[in-house]
């Protein structure tokens, strides 16, 4: 969270001088009910509810945000019956005030009972408590919920943080237990979880903590070395797991080997891989990465997150786990403090150093960490998508608790986030000024005198909670203003509950410095269904983590029962479904922990189901797994990588968006020795020769040692075709050469290649052009029909100049394989047509002569038609040159049906967090603004009307030193504009292009016009498309659609793209659908880049995947 000296972005959510707080508004609720009569959500005042607990911290010169970093990390609250008359009663902490029970009176009334019920104790040592997060569970199954209190407080004022355990006597008093049962946790904590883990019946607990020490950790490397220097202190301080042996709890951390040096703030136990044993998601604040802790089925736990998630939220807050997307997979939320406001943004952002980021991922094998939310798709194969920017979830303001709950009871899972922040001492302004006092303190503390006039002057941020519907496109839309009249708040721990019990899902927050929330939801005319589990004999670990599967034809409603959600709260301990339009349910199972199972038959909806553990006597199964298609790369006799060069495109281009670098490699599949079997070349990186691999008889392949590749090893291979240059029958190898910044200078290595088969000898053809450009995309057609084939090779960059465009060429060739570049006659629009990535060949006018269609980045999908022996850009004419992307690859396919051939271009995809359209073009300007003599790059984009930058001030001031000089505060840089950083005069003399599309899109060919688009499936829309093929997946005989690729290589404050398992898509009447993970078994993830069928000697086809810095891959279809 909230780590100065990472220098991390931290992004808030501002509030204007005019917005209402909670009071003024909870009092315009009660006089203007006809003002909220079409909310789906209603506030209710303390007059009405009765629920008039209000978490009010107050600062003084010891107590401060200065002093201790999680002093407004705000309270929570836990809801469960605790008196067994059927009405969820709500149990609020207290930071420096006492903590309340409120029973549930009935009606949305309820009584505060805190007085006589005991939950409010006086420390032995005089000091006052620090409570934070609470859960309810019966730990004595005496059939009465009791209550786990963990405290927290600033050392050395507040008393040593012991947590608390209430036991229910029946009669709404509670007697405090802790150190009886044995956790009494001394460590500083902020939520804990029940569960039985080891499945032997009985609860056990994690209790999630955090160091207490925030002002000597100032970095990763001094915190190893305190511990090592002092191993107990880890022990003192990690989070704990205990285990439950005959009602006594022991700390098995140690023994487990689960102690960690983190800064715990979320946890939520649930069987993430549906292996009926339950796994824990701990989200963590500052360096540390969040924690995937997989039940090892042994009563071990092992970290495997780094094995299944390509990269998690940075400062980590509360998280959530549940099945959005309605396939029977749970999915895990974690919320970070991205603000959607552009001025926010950049007043609180800080560097996120290229150098650090690469130190905490490669040297401490970190999983890559970002500072946004995080939205995990579980693919239900042991691996997750990050697609928190593909969904509208990655930024909501400064953010704690996540619930995912169906809210409106369409049928879907909505989200709701609480937000706020009483005052942002990160503030970048803010923090320029205490930071020179501090010099001029040399280093002395803040004097004590001083110390209330600094704390004045940080800012507040209040946030409006975020209401997100699930509209079932595997995207949430942002309903604050629409289903609540929004009001800015200083929200932490959230809970839903049925309170009134009508049959939908209200809320209750604990709010700082305001009265808790008690908001009615007032849904109507959708259908529910409510499961209350139960056990006879009051076995409570029964219940805990068992789930409850809905079903309806192939629809799938899935949630598991457990009880620690969001932030520092525990929810009502009921299974809620929202049914929509639906009357009934097929059927419903649930699934205990015992491992037995029940089915019910033909449900009936809107009415709460009573099922208890009891009943269950069949043998539970899990959902059935379907294909999974294996790795046949090393039984085929595969074994080549791709070398990673490692270089540091932004060092010297610091606001480069991505890296340059890493573009390679490319396979080109034919038969190289003529024996009828199909062979293939995989390109190499810089000093790693490109590898040629035949097929022999046995449909396996054999490594070819060619001289002349290993001769060439310096260059580095962007593309590669096979095909028959001087027309001897045999297929001859065209190499594209390129590279990023690790080849400016070495003009030499640019040089593309051309190698003559002779017998299966290739020689490299030392007459070919001259051809001093980074190159990839190769098309070989005879567009001359003189019976040879001629190469047009698109330019993919200028290395180290991004984004100019690079020249192209157009090799004609003369019949015997010589070759003469003819662009500057021939096709003098393609000559620097732009970034070129992919080209393909056809008569898209069906006039006899074939033309050329191109993509790249910053360009539309290129139209080139031939007339007269020359190339004419008819994209104007016949395609849409305002779908300007980042497009990466084209195929021709009818997609359709409709016995044309359409063209599938694959971009960016929607997993990106620029979003940029048609009235919201993302741009780019390259010019030297600084006139140091370089070239600079600045990319904009447009927020609310408004031309601002995508960088912030400090690494724009990296790149253009001027910057820092022209806004002295980055109060004053948030507040400009493009045109005002910049310039007018240069803005005007650079060199410009935008970009208004990144998702991948199938242009329909209707009577050789290519206007009308759609986009691909949102499935397939989760990374890039770096490649494509055709195959006919289930066998119709119409072609279906395969899809691969990644990039991890962004800049450090943009999110990499690697959510990409690789699509199919299969054609069902025009129509094109994905297959999910579980129905296709493909897992193409990693660095992927290029993906080319090849058919063996056996009869099978197998798919051939390269992947950069790692090993290929080939996969057997079906």
């Amino acid at each position: 969270m909230k780590y100065v000296n990472l220098l991390c972005l931290l992004l808030l959510c501002a509030c204007t001088n005019d917005q209402k707080d909670v009071r003024e508004l909870l009092n315009e609720t009660n006089s203007s009910h006809e003002k909220l009569k079409d909310y789906l959500f209603q506030r209710l005042s303390p007059a009405q509810t009765g629920v008039d607990f209000q978490n009010t911290i107050t600062q003084t010169e010891d107590i401060n945000i200065l002093s201790w970093d999680y002093l407004f990390n705000g309270g929570g609250v836990a809801v469960g019956d605790l008196n067994n008359d059927g009405l969820p009663d709500l149990v609020f902490t207290g930071n420096q005030v006492e903590n309340e029970i409120y029973l549930n009176q009935g009606g949305l009334k309820f009584e505060a009972v805190s007085q006589k019920s005991g939950i409010n104790l006086k420390n032995a040592d005089g000091k006052p408590s620090w409570h934070t997060g609470v859960t309810l569970a019966d730990v004595n199954n005496d059939g009465w919920l009791d209550i786990y209190i963990c405290r927290s407080g600033i050392k050395d004022i507040y008393t040593q943080p012991e947590n608390l355990l209430f036991i229910n006597q029946g009669d709404m008093t509670f007697v405090e237990e802790a150190k009886a049962y044995g956790i009494n946790d001394g460590a500083y904590s902020t939520g804990a979880t029940f569960f039985d883990y080891d499945k032997d019946g009985d609860l056990d607990l994690y209790v999630n903590n955090h160091f207490s020490d925030f002002n000597r950790r100032t970095t990763f490397e001094n915190a190893q070395k305190r511990i090592a220097a002092n191993p107990a202190l880890l022990q003192a301080n990690s989070s704990h797991l205990y285990k439950n042996e005959g009602g006594k709890f022991i700390d098995v951390t140690a023994e487990l080997e689960m102690l960690r040096y983190d800064y715990g703030l979320g946890v939520v136990a649930a069987d993430l891989n549906n292996d009926g044993w339950t796994d824990l998601y701990v989200s963590n604040d500052y360096t540390q990465p969040n924690v995937l802790w997989i039940n090892q089925r042994d009563g071990t736990f092992s970290d495997e997150i780094k094995g299944q998630m390509k990269h998690v939220a940075y400062f980590s807050m509360g998280c959530d786990v549940n099945d959005f997307n309605n396939d029977g997979f749970p999915d895990i939320i974690a919320v970070d403090m991205a603000a959607k406001d552009h001025v926010t943004a950049k007043t609180s952002m800080a560097s996120m150093q290229p150098a650090y980021f690469k130190k905490m991922t490669e040297y401490y094998g970190y999983v890559p960490q970002y500072m946004f939310n995080e939205l995990q798709l579980n693919r239900g194969n042991g691996q997750f998508s990050e697609i928190a920017n593909m969904a509208g979830t990655a930024k909501t303001e400064w953010s704690w608790a996540p619930l995912f709950a169906d809210f409106d009871n369409d049928g879907l899972k909505d989200l709701i986030i609480s937000n706020g922040y009483k005052q942002n001492s990160l503030d970048n302004d803010f923090r320029v000024k205490l930071r020179n006092r501090k010099v001029e303190l040399q280093g002395k503390p803040i004097p004590a005198a001083e110390r209330m006039h600094w704390i004045q002057q940080i800012p507040s941020y209040k946030a409006k909670n975020h209401y997100l519907k699930n509209t079932g496109q595997l995207h949430f839309e942002d309903k604050r203003d629409q289903w609540i009249q929004s009001i800015p708040s200083l929200s932490n721990g959230a809970v839903y509950a049925d309170l009134d019990q009508d049959g939908d899902l209200d809320l209750v927050t604990n709010n700082i410095d305001a009265p808790a929330s008690i908001i009615q939801n007032k849904t109507k005319g959708k259908s529910y269904l409510q499961v209350e589990l139960k056990s006879k004999t009051n076995n409570f670990a029964a219940l805990l983590n068992a789930k409850v599967l809905g079903f309806k034809g192939e629809t799938i409603f899935y949630q598991e029962l457990t009880l620690s959600r969001g932030f520092q709260s525990a929810v009502e301990p009921l299974i809620h479904f929202g049914l929509g339009d639906l009357n009934n349910l097929d059927s419903l199972v649930v699934k205990w922990q015992n491992g037995k199972q029940q089915k019910l038959s033909s449900i009936e909806v809107n009415q709460k189901l009573t099922i208890y553990w009891e009943d269950a006597k069949d043998k539970a199964t899990n959902l059935p797994q379907r294909a999974h298609r294996t790795n046949r790369a090393k039984s085929l006799g595969l074994d080549f990588a791709y070398a990673d060069n490692q270089f540091d495109d932004f060092k010297k281009e610091i606001l480069l968006p991505h890296k340059m670098s890493t573009l390679g490699t490319e396979i080109a599949v034919g038969d190289v020795n003529g024996d009828g079997r199909e062979d293939f070349y995989i390109g190499g990186n810089l000093n790693q020769a490109g590898q040629l691999y035949l097929q022999t008889a046995a449909g396996t392949f054999s490594a070819q040692s060619v001289a002349a590749f290993t001769k060439d090893k310096a260059f580095k291979d962007l593309g590669c075709l096979l095909f028959d240059a001087d027309g001897d029958q045999d297929l001859d190898l065209y190499v594209a050469s390129g590279g990023g910044g690790e080849v400016v200078g070495k003009e030499a290595l640019l040089q593309d290649r051309l190698y003559i088969n002779n017998k299966g000898d290739f020689k490299r053809q030392l007459s070919f052009p001259t051809l001093t450009t980074s190159t990839k995309a190769i098309e070989a057609f005879d567009f001359d029909a003189d019976g040879d084939l001629d190469l047009f090779v698109g330019g993919r960059n200028v290395a180290g100049r991004y984004p100019k465009s690079p020249r192209s060429y157009f090799l004609v060739n003369d019949g015997n394989g010589n070759f003469e570049d003819k662009i500057v006659t021939v096709a003098p629009q393609l000559e620097y047509a732009g970034l070129i990535t992919d080209v393909l060949s056809t008569d898209f006018n069906k006039d006899g002569k074939l033309d050329l269609v191109i993509c790249g980045e910053w360009m539309p999908v290129g139209f080139y038609q031939q007339e007269n022996g020359h190339f004419q850009n008819v994209t104007a004419k016949i395609g849409d040159p305002l779908k300007l992307g980042w497009w990466q690859s084209l195929i021709e396919y009818d997609a359709d049906q409709d016995g044309d051939l359409d063209i599938v271009a694959g971009n960016l995809g929607a997993n990106n967090k620029f979003h940029p359209s048609v009235h919201r073009p993302m741009k780019v300007y390259f010019r030297d603004f600084d006139r140091n003599g370089t070239e600079d790059i600045y990319l904009s984009v447009n927020y609310e009307g408004k031309e601002v930058p995508v960088r912030g001030r400090e690494c724009s001031s990296q790149q253009m030193p001027f910057i820092a000089e022209k806004y002295p505060t980055y109060g004053q840089f948030a507040a400009a504009e493009i045109g005002d950083i910049l310039g007018m005069k240069n803005i005007d003399s650079s060199l410009v292009y935008e970009v208004k599309e990144f998702k991948h899109t199938l242009f329909f060919n209707e009577q050789q016009q290519f206007k009308k688009t759609a986009p691909l499936p949102m499935e397939s829309q989760m990374s890039l498309v770096r490649s494509m093929a055709l195959f006919d997946w289930d066998k119709d005989g119409t072609k279906d659609l395969l899809t691969v690729g990644n990039l991890k290589d962004t800049e450090v404050e943009t999110a990499a793209y690697d959510a990409g398992l690789g699509t199919v898509l299969v054609n069902k009447n025009g129509q094109l659908k994905s297959l999910s993970v579980q129905e296709s078994g493909v897992s193409w993830s990693g660095e992927t880049r290029a993906i080319q069928l090849i058919r063996l000697n056996t009869g099978k086809t197998v798919a051939l995947i390269s992947k950069y810095g790692e090993k290929m891959e080939a996969y057997f279809l079906p």
